[in-house]
């Protein structure tokens, strides 16, 4: 059984359920930085989130996709179920997001519709390879980097088929950003993910505050109504030719129905994106965030966590 050994150099993020490291991976012959993701001690003796965390490792292994984290392998440390995956020197987009409301400067449409195909891209093919569907999408759940590329990450609340944990009646992530079908009858299925990347656009765009998951369906609409005004009112204010905007504010507009079946499709959400930005001038995203000048946070390291070597059947690059 050959041994993989992690030096933990900085914490990068942490949320609710787990943290994230920057680690070397040692070796004779390289010093390579990876990135290790550690289930939080707490919730070691709930079985159902133990058995969540190991289903996303699982399920990560077996995708590959440009704007999805890539996972190595999974680990334990400290009787801790760990993921050993790429390292991206990005930050969350809550973080990026934070900082265009001090500056009160939104993202710009191209830089909008860019994520937008990006993320559409990426569930499409996770759903179509695994069946797996994220249930968490938020800003914290996106990393960017400085060159304007977009990952999703944090899986530990998806749904997939071949998942073992019995989840039916679990939530896990911001309820603010919930479908309602999700909350209320448990569905589990793309449109929920939809629903929740239509919200993430809509405070990017923007920058307006969502307000808090409504169960009365007159208070939805109501508020959905005030999404579509917000969001019709800075699109007037873009250069985008009339048909694209129209488009974008049907699209928008679907993205947040109250009814999953009349929300539109990754595919169909990708198609149209591509055909918006073939008629945009080129904005990189990059050009965006470097006059944001956003950059990693790294935080100390716990002092439990130092060197370890950890036996595995293969080192995280196989």
């Amino acid at each position: 059984m050959k041994k993989s050994t992690f030096e933990f150099v900085h914490k990068t993020y942490e949320n609710i359920f787990a943290n994230a490291y920057l680690v070397h991976f040692l070796s004779a012959d390289m010093l390579a930085p990876l990135a290790v993701r550690l289930l939080k001690p707490e919730w070691l003796e709930y079985e159902t989130v133990v058995q969540r965390f190991q289903d996303a490792t699982k399920s990560l292994q077996r995708l590959n996709h440009p704007n999805i984290i890539a996972a190595h392998t999974g680990i334990s440390i400290l009787d801790r179920p760990g993921l050993v995956s790429e390292y991206i020197p990005g930050v969350p987009l809550s973080s990026v997001l934070s900082s265009c409301k001090e500056q009160n400067r939104g993202f710009p449409v191209e830089c909008l519709v860019t994520v937008m195909k990006s993320v559409a891209d990426a569930m499409r093919y996770a759903h179509e390879k695994m069946g797996l569907v994220h249930l968490s999408l938020s800003p914290e759940n996106f990393l960017l980097q400085k060159n304007g590329h977009l990952s999703v990450v944090h899986f530990e609340s998806s749904h997939s088929p071949y998942h073992q944990a019995k989840t039916d009646n679990e939530l896990i992530g911001t309820l603010k950003y919930f479908a309602p079908e999700h909350v209320l009858y448990g569905f589990r299925k793309p449109s929920v993910d939809v629903y929740a990347l239509g919200l993430v656009l809509f405070e990017m765009f923007t920058l307006q505050e969502l307000d808090e998951f409504s169960f009365n369906r007159s208070q939805f609409q109501s508020k959905r109504q005030k999404y579509q005004h917000h969001w019709n009112t800075q699109l007037k204010k873009t250069s985008l030719p009339e048909d694209c905007a129209k488009t974008l504010s049907d699209l928008f507009a679907r993205m947040l129905s109250f009814i999953p079946e009349s929300r539109p499709c990754w595919n169909e959400i990708y198609t149209q994106s591509e055909r918006i930005l073939s008629q945009l001038p080129n904005q990189p995203t990059a050009d965006f965030l470097q006059k944001l000048d956003i950059s990693p946070v790294f935080l100390p390291v716990e002092k439990e966590l130092a060197v370890f070597s950890v036996e595995d059947p293969a080192t995280p690059y196989n």
